[in-house]
């Protein structure tokens, strides 16, 4: 059975080894694979080329929180931040236009009722619920498009929280009975932010972060 095995073996090697192209092919297809795939992949390890994700934000919002929110995300070594195109602010139909191009990968807009979310978490009235857009081409590789979104929907809990502080603190010192200088006042409230910086029970959102398509995008 063995002697049947080798023979077959050896047979089948000398045929092999008769068709130079065949011999050709099993040793360059290897090397040409390592090759293509070392090429494609150099950017993904080489530690010194810039990893930052190009993000545009288009700002609506006309209260103070959007600016906090474009500040904070400016603070991101992971993010290259841009809010203007020829010195005037990214509006929304241009950034989608940008996408739809292929000239912009991801793009953040902050809707106009973003500060109102957030105020009206303490002022008692009717919640109102901003929806944060995180704008990408369906094609664009969800490598980008997660990070974004996961640091955005950080900062937006955090910016909830940091907006119900200075009424939770009053309330709390009602419930104490406690009549606080301001100056003890602003301290506890400091210590509250450091407090809810580094973490807190989370409640429902008054900012939902999504994922959409520009308009007229082929899914």
């Amino acid at each position: 059975m063995f002697h049947q095995v080798f023979a077959i073996t050896a047979k089948e090697l000398r045929l092999f080894l008769k068709d130079p192209g065949a011999l050709a092919l099993t040793f360059l297809m290897p090397f040409m694979f390592i090759v293509v795939m070392s090429t494609a992949l150099a950017g993904s390890f080489d530690p010194n080329k810039g990893k930052a994700i190009p993000v545009t934000v288009v700002n609506e919002d006309p209260g103070k929180r959007g600016a906090a929110v474009v500040k904070r995300l400016k603070q991101f070594k992971a993010f290259k931040i841009e809010t203007h195109i020829d010195g005037k602010p990214v509006s929304r139909q241009q950034a989608e236009a940008l996408v739809r191009r292929g000239k912009r990968g991801v793009v953040l807009i902050l809707p106009s009722n973003f500060s109102e979310a957030l105020s009206q978490l303490t002022a008692g009235g009717k919640p109102v619920q901003a929806r944060v857009k995180v704008l990408a081409d369906p094609a664009t590789a969800l490598q980008f498009v997660e990070p974004v979104r996961s640091v955005v929907t950080g900062v937006m809990r955090e910016e909830t929280y940091l907006a119900q502080l200075p009424a939770g603190v009053d309330a709390l010192l009602r419930l104490l009975n406690v009549k606080a200088t301001q100056t003890q006042r602003d301290l506890i409230l400091e210590n509250a932010r450091r407090t809810f910086s580094q973490g807190g029970a989370a409640e429902k959102p008054a900012v939902v972060v999504e994922r959409v398509f520009p308009p007229g995008a082929q899914l």
